[in-house]
């Protein structure tokens, strides 16, 4: 779970936001119907991240080489155990280093509004790799061969969909030929904006496995683990508010305001609504499901199924305010309500987890984001529809 934690911390920093940049961008030009245009930005998008997945890698060969030591880092007491996390860790960087330019397909998929495709490619490679899984469970593999299932060949897949639609769409086939600074500099200087908003998500979100390993316990960070990943039911919900991400630009770009806003409204409600649902389902069947599949041995108590829940209820909001944020010229705005929300966020995992136990830890993501992310988008989104034209 920590490792998994990991990479998910280094997707979201190590793009430096380009991802996110070409797939606005990619959406304006679709509204603004120029292909050329198009192909340089995945043309420059793609080369930025093959130098940037170059340059993370030979430093983190340099870093591991003199001076890192991860079974230092993982506390970790056996000593046989030493070799097998040192080798593990290299082959989950080197295949993230790897996967990282070719993460463009899914961007330019959801920027022409076929994420449902992107989203079926994925859906291939996490159900290949579960069945990987089963096999390096069953046969007692280790675990460099399951770092090799869980991250390798969902990469594959990617590789795959990335040359197929290469060879169908000229937009998407980057070529050196499409080189331009001005695209490059446009790129790197918004995708800037979102690096550090992806920055600072990651310090509020996605940093509770570490948290807890330091404050509590790695068995403690394992039952958070599972009982997160059963709430992640509800990214059905966030994906389908985020394919909407592409759809708000390119209206914006025809100047559609008014679908722009009536679809905030139906987004806020919808969203709402299925949130509560998905909320209460997992906090009525969710300890007998985790106690079922783990044989007894994680019983996760109600203070942190309904953490959880409200948390599933918070993200649902903060999911939607975010995607118009980031589809419109409000990108900019919102970087300090993430950075206040984050900031509290992160300092309550720590007050919360000592005083509460590891519940504390999705309450304070809860508490941050709810109070200092999702009121003053409310009020900011709620004043520009009552007094501007534009939204």
């Amino acid at each position: 779970m920590t490792m998994s934690s990991m990479i998910i911390m280094l997707t979201i920093v190590s793009d430096l936001g380009l991802g996110i940049a070409l797939m606005n961008k990619v959406s304006e030009l679709n509204g603004l119907n120029n292909k050329a245009l198009i192909r340089k930005n995945v043309s420059n998008g793609f080369f930025l991240l093959v130098g940037i997945a170059t340059l993370l890698l030979i430093s983190y060969g340099f870093i591991y080489f003199f001076f890192l030591d991860w079974t230092k880092i993982f506390q970790l007491q056996n000593t046989s155990n030493f070799n097998e996390v040192n080798h593990a860790m290299n082959l989950l960087i080197t295949i993230f280093c790897f996967n990282l330019p070719f993460t463009i397909v899914d961007k330019f998929q959801e920027a022409n509004q076929e994420g449902y495709l992107s989203s079926l490619w994925q859906s291939a490679g996490n159900f290949f790799g579960f069945i990987a899984i089963l096999i390096v469970v069953k046969y007692q593999l280790g675990l460099v061969s399951l770092i090799a299932a869980t991250f390798g060949i969902p990469t594959l897949i990617r590789v795959i969909n990335f040359i197929y639609l290469s060879t169908k769409r000229r937009t998407m086939k980057p070529t050196l030929m499409d080189f331009d600074k001005t695209v490059v500099y446009s790129l790197l200087s918004v995708g800037f904006v979102f690096f550090l908003l992806n920055l600072l998500n990651m310090v509020g979100m996605h940093s509770d496995s570490f948290i807890i390993s330091s404050t509590l316990s790695v068995s403690e960070a394992g039952l958070y683990g599972v009982v997160q990943k059963f709430s992640l039911a509800a990214f059905i919900l966030w994906a389908f508010t985020n394919s909407l991400w592409p759809a708000y630009t390119e209206a914006l770009a025809k100047e559609d305001f008014s679908w722009v806003k009536k679809t905030i409204r139906r987004n806020l409600l919808i969203s709402g609504l299925l949130g509560l649902l998905i909320a209460m389902i997992l906090l009525v069947i969710g300890k007998p499901i985790v106690s079922v599949l783990s044989k007894e041995m994680l019983k996760p108590d109600f203070g942190l199924l309904l953490g959880f829940g409200v948390y599933i209820l918070v993200q649902s909001f903060v999911s939607c305010f975010a995607t118009i944020f980031n589809a419109s010229f409000l990108y900019k705005k919102q970087v300090i309500y993430f950075a206040i929300a984050s900031c509290v966020s992160f300092v309550l995992k720590f007050l919360l987890s000592r005083y509460c136990g590891v519940s504390g830890v999705i309450w304070a993501t809860s508490i941050g984001y709810g109070l200092f992310y999702v009121l003053p988008a409310f009020f900011l989104v709620s004043n520009l529809f009552n007094k501007t034209k534009i939204l």
